[in-house]
């Protein structure tokens, strides 16, 4: 025979179980329903803890009771300070383009591209950066605080080939030229060489009918969010 002294908690227990039933089904009616869900999920509730379920009237009809990842607030944190960051990056840029003509960008959702002319940075065939850039590449690097994760410098050339000792074909010469930019940018001390990514792809990306306008080297990174 069960001992009822023992048993008593057994009431308690109930008690208890049918409350936060109850406050479950309290905060659901706060909320939009979808009226199919709930009744899906106020049965799985009820056969867990034989109680009858509720029976309701929702007065927003067709509403939707769903939790969106973009309705949450770290996301919508990170939505902001993403926004914040690619307004700065736009700004940034944008008055260095005013004074030189020579760097191009796009900012597509959360990826900013730097585009820098070959003929601009080096010499015909050479790899070796012109004097000039040095300035311009001083004035860039600030905008590398704004990067989360690695820094992508890919080198493109154009479509006429060469065969020289130093470059014996067109990827190296594109690997070469990415190469020398990205350690200018490590010299400067704004980007740890461990996030550096260097990527020569030859002639095969062409971005223009205009040859000289292929011969460029990307920087492409994420923003911070």
């Amino acid at each position: 025979m069960r001992d009822s002294k023992k048993d008593k908690w057994l009431t308690t227990f109930g008690d208890l179980m049918a409350l936060l039933f109850a406050l479950f089904v309290l905060l659901i009616s706060f909320s939009e329903i979808n009226t199919d869900t709930f009744k899906k999920h106020a049965a799985e509730m009820s056969s867990a803890f034989n109680q009858e379920v509720p029976k309701f009237k929702s007065k927003i009809k067709d509403a939707k009771f769903e939790i969106n990842d973009e309705d949450t607030f770290a996301d919508k944190a990170d939505n902001y300070i993403l926004d914040v960051n690619k307004t700065i990056i736009e700004k940034f840029v944008s008055n260095i383009i005013h004074k030189d003509k020579n760097l191009k960008y796009s900012i597509n959702d959360d990826e900013v591209k730097l585009i820098l002319p070959s003929q601009y940075l080096f010499k015909s065939g050479s790899a070796v950066l012109k004097l000039s850039v040095y300035d311009l590449m001083l004035k860039i690097t600030d905008i590398f605080a704004y990067a989360k994760g690695d820094v992508l410098f890919t080198g493109h050339t154009d479509d006429v080939s060469i065969n020289t000792p130093e470059f014996p074909s067109n990827w190296h010469l594109s690997a070469a030229r990415a190469s020398a930019l990205a350690q200018l940018v490590v010299a400067k001390g704004q980007i740890e060489p461990k996030k550096i990514r260097v990527i020569g792809l030859s002639s095969n990306f062409p971005i223009s009918k205009v040859r000289s306008e292929n011969r460029r080297v990307e920087i492409s990174f994420k923003i911070k969010s």
